[in-house]
């Protein structure tokens, strides 16, 4: 007789079958509807998330704690502490007794609610139904992926390298409802049941410490004997509810594929943000953006995976008592070209003035829509990128990143008549011309910040020697009612090296004034 019918206290009023009765599908509990049976659930449980987020110094065996208090235990550890005959839930003194050179390390439960969203983020690429199960487990259900990914087998080991690709090893577990597929990988078994009906086999022999239940409600079934989920379906439905509580009935129900299980779908943020932590305070340019490159390569992922470019990126760079250093590396046109983006980076740190030296980095970006594939000719043949108006805009990013924001931009007319007036600069450094703006007279490219004056030989002006007038005079009147009055006569004229002048006599002063050069 199972040992939980000599507690004759605790479910004494109902019919229990014997030890030897073999476990039917449904068995006190009805048949298996037809909730389950048109979807299928993979779920990718991390059991070394908490080492995995941690920056680990090669070498000595490696621990995770609880906390920072007297009363820490252990979470997880490598392979070399497990060795040494260290445990999960082990107290840090014990740890350490055991291997004395263990590294004991906080746990950062930030970092791993990170590095869950990351992962997530990574399954939408082979489902939009992804659901997290914090502190460390994912859900995905897969029903509708078959068809393009083939067995369920074959998607959960390219969901499985998609993982290990991030730096994180899962335990994968197929089953038609979500709850049961959690159960089984937090047990440890990389299990496939595609079937409703071989999920009362198949979680049968799970022991009771994988239900997310409350100790107590563990405690009552530990007391009556109950070791296993094979040994839960044995137990009538009336005393189980009465004596764990509805909800309890209600999770194995769901698990069991009876009733319906609702959860709430991940939806990835619109803005790319990454921290890297530096293994050693540096000021090194190279070193820093060696690290930033491994933040651009998951800002790499990101962007294939959502099929979107970047236009404005920050670099913060953290220090120890200073307040952080922030970069802006802004782009004229949004871009998926992860070459591009470090090689602006790079120039961005290379000119940077650090106070002090870099602990830590962290990357953020706002995701835009893909603009900036290069168009293909017929068959597939490349244009020539030099044509494309991209590779202008490259050229102006990397003077703006060498010589400042400031130092390039665009020039837009303004309706003025006077010279100095009649233009303003502007961010975009390649403005657009409105087709239908107003034809004005011819101007040199060349303005002088202030007209400079020349010499007069004989009412003629040099400079430096006799000039030939080829055109004018334009004259000019204007500002009379803003305290800037200007009455000019402008001329274009040549000097004896060939260089093309744009010069002007002064009405009100006199005198002849150089005021632009002709490219």
């Amino acid at each position: 007789m199972p040992e939980y019918q000599r507690q004759p206290g605790l479910f004494a009023d109902e019919n229990l079958p014997s030890a030897g009765a073999r476990i039917q599908p449904g068995l006190n509990h009805g048949p298996v509807s037809a909730v389950a049976a048109g979807q299928l659930w993979l779920c990718l449980h991390f059991p070394q998330l908490p080492l995995e987020v941690l920056e680990l110094v090669g070498g000595m065996p490696v621990a995770v704690l609880s906390d920072g208090t007297a009363r820490a235990q252990v979470v997880v550890c490598d392979a070399a502490a497990a060795r040494a005959g260290v445990r999960r839930g082990m107290a840090a003194n014990a740890a350490l007794a055991l291997a004395p050179r263990l590294q004991l390390l906080e746990r950062r439960p930030q970092r791993e609610a990170q590095a869950l969203q990351r992962l997530a983020d990574a399954a939408l690429s082979f489902t939009p139904a992804v659901s997290l199960e914090p502190p460390a487990a994912l859900l995905l259900e897969i029903a509708g992926s078959l068809r393009l990914f083939g067995e369920p087998v074959v998607l959960r080991e390219q969901v499985r390298a998609a993982c290990q690709a991030l730096g994180h090893c899962a335990i994968a577990a197929v089953t038609p409802t979500a709850s049961s597929a959690l159960w089984l990988a937090a047990a440890g078994c990389d299990s496939l049941i595609p079937d409703p009906a071989g999920l009362a086999g198949g979680l049968a022999a799970l022991p009771i410490a994988v239900l997310p239940w409350p100790a107590a409600s563990h405690r009552v079934l530990r007391d009556a004997g109950i070791r296993t989920l094979g040994d839960c379906a044995r137990l009538p439905r009336d005393g189980l509810a009465r004596r764990l509580g509805p909800e309890r009935l209600r999770e194995l129900d769901q698990a069991y594929g009876r009733i319906a299980e609702v959860r709430h779908w991940h939806q990835s943020a619109a803005q790319f943000r990454e921290q890297l932590d530096m293994p050693l305070e540096t000021a090194n340019a190279k070193l820093l953006a060696a690290a930033a490159d491994q933040l651009l390569d998951r800002l790499q992922v990101d962007m294939r995976r959502r099929q979107c470019a970047v236009q404005l990126l920050w670099l913060r760079l953290e220090h120890t008592s200073l307040p952080p250093t922030l970069l802006r590396i802004g782009l004229l046109a949004a871009t998926s070209d992860i070459a591009r983006l470090a090689e602006l980076l790079r120039i961005h740190l290379d000119a940077a003035v650090l106070p002090d030296k870099v602990i830590a980095l962290a990357l953020e970006a706002n995701f835009q829509s893909q603009v900036d594939q290069h168009s293909r000719q017929l068959f597939g043949a490349a244009i020539d990128p030099t044509r494309q108006p991209g590779a202008i805009n490259e050229l102006l990013e990397r003077l703006r990143a060498r010589l400042g924001t400031g130092a390039v931009h665009g020039i837009r007319a303004l309706q003025e008549h006077r010279p100095e007036y009649a233009w303003q600069a502007i961010a975009d450094p390649m403005p657009v011309v409105p087709s239908d703006s107003q034809a004005w007279p011819e101007r040199p490219l060349w303005m002088l910040p202030e007209p400079l004056q020349l010499e007069v030989v004989a009412g003629q002006p040099r400079c430096p020697g006799p000039l030939e007038i080829m055109r004018g005079p334009e004259r000019i009147e204007n500002g009379w009612w803003d305290g800037r009055d200007i009455r000019r006569d402008y001329y274009a004229g040549r000097n004896h090296r060939g260089m093309c002048l744009w010069l002007f006599r002064d009405l009100r002063a006199g005198g002849w004034y150089l005021h632009g050069i002709f490219g």
